[in-house]
């Protein structure tokens, strides 16, 4: 019997995973590069309704769902997230205020956004462990290489809107910085597990270049952060590490002056910060001050600090509120927006996905530094981008966490 020839359909055709990793990795940074483009010029107003960045993840959320559509939903989850759909209510309600309320619609959202990729990345590293790294990989090439053509064009945006340093494409230079940082400690610590076994020196070289020409200081720290280990962890280390404690001696003049050229804006706010703490809160610290101070003189109630006042007020005095503000500090601006209940969660996934992630130390150390710039500077559980490693740190330490709870168990069972 001779067999039927494939059909093109079946020939070509693509994995689920290919679909939607694909464009949770790939496309969404092309909407927030057009997003970018548009916020710069002028185009478009920053944090506006519609953008294509929303419109990117409001696609990706229909294409996850549908893909979670047989995935079993945590009661816990949903309680969670009734419970912040309950305040955006209870406060819209309280101010008849219809664009506070829809505004905090749009915020549970994104909370709705991370237990989304949560889920869906937990699917797929169920049947292939290492399949992260894969898009992570594609997504920082991508990333990577967007930030260098700007730069060397000059079509890309200004960090800071003077001086040196390059965004890209994209909007945000802050949250940007951590991403690729972290998503390059993210990586390394799957190649060091052995949980992806692909080539990763070309990729740990753009990262570090981009995050250079970024020119922040989260970048610059976390470009020292990815170079040292690579070095620790080679062969030649004690070499490498020799040779370049020799250069750094021998040209330290020369290395500053350029330096001094590539971080001019660092340095200036150095020079003007009134100490350490100030300059590494880039003002945040003043930020939460006159928070507190706003919230002092409205004599608030302890249902408040419990349950907060929704996204669009947060501190604010509703009666003079000028509209939406942040502290860009994710632990205040959570206690101000949803009160001890939503601070209580924040800090309880936190916990949780360190404690499961506890046994893979370069991992943990990018989940740590991801935590550290929540806590310092903001820029993760409000930001587009890096949701999308939380909920990767979140689904590996789930995966491996239960795959060791089962090899434990099935060892005990060869022994007994």
């Amino acid at each position: 019997m001779i067999p039927r020839p494939k059909s093109i359909v079946t020939r070509y055709a693509i994995s689920e995973h290919t679909i939607v990793l694909g464009f949770v990795f790939v496309c969404l940074p092309l909407f927030d590069m057009v997003n970018g483009v548009l916020v710069v010029r002028g185009y478009l107003a920053e944090g506006g309704l519609a953008s294509p960045s929303q419109l990117g993840r409001l696609i990706a959320t229909v294409i996850m769902i549908i893909a979670c559509s047989r995935s079993k939903i945590s009661l816990f989850w949903i309680l969670i997230i009734s419970g912040f759909f309950l305040i955006e209510t209870l406060t819209g309600i309280m101010e008849n205020s219809v664009t506070g309320t829809l505004f905090g619609f749009i915020t549970v959202y994104r909370i709705i956004f991370i237990y989304l990729l949560f889920l869906t990345f937990t699917k797929y590293l169920w049947s292939d462990i290492g399949i992260l790294g894969k898009y992570i990989k594609l997504n920082l090439n991508l990333i990577c290489l967007s930030i260098i053509v700007g730069s060397v064009t000059g079509l890309g945006n200004s960090t800071y809107g003077w001086g040196f340093g390059t965004k890209g494409f994209f909007a945000s230079g802050n949250g940007l910085g951590v991403y690729i940082g972290v998503a390059a400690i993210f990586l390394f610590g799957m190649r060091y597990d052995k949980l992806y076994k692909a080539g990763y020196n070309l990729t740990s070289f753009l990262a570090v270049g981009a995050l250079l020409l970024v020119g922040t200081k989260t970048a610059l720290v976390l470009s020292l952060v990815i170079m040292f280990l690579i070095m620790w962890t080679s062969k030649l280390r004690i070499i490498l590490l020799a040779s370049i404690t020799c250069g750094i001696i021998y040209f330290k003049s020369q290395i500053l002056s350029s330096l001094g050229l590539v971080f001019d804006v660092i340095l200036l706010r150095y020079n003007n910060s009134t100490s350490f703490l100030h300059f590494a809160g880039s003002g945040r610290i003043d930020y939460v001050n006159n928070a507190l101070e706003t919230l002092s003189a409205q004599n608030v109630s302890a249902l408040r600090w419990l349950l907060g006042k929704g996204s669009y007020f947060s501190f604010q005095n509703p009666t003079v509120s000028t509209g939406y503000d942040t502290l860009e500090t994710d632990p205040f601006d959570i206690l101000f927006m949803y009160g001890i209940y939503g601070f209580s969660i924040y800090v309880a996934v936190l916990l949780i996905t360190v404690r499961m992630n506890l046994s893979r130390p370069y991992i943990l150390l990018g989940l740590v530094l991801l935590i550290v710039h929540s806590i310092v500077a903001g820029h993760v559980i409000f930001n587009g981008m890096n949701v999308t490693l939380l909920a990767a740190f979140m689904a590996l330490g789930r995966v491996s966490r239960n795959n060791y709870t089962q090899a434990k168990l099935e060892d005990k069972k060869c022994n007994f």
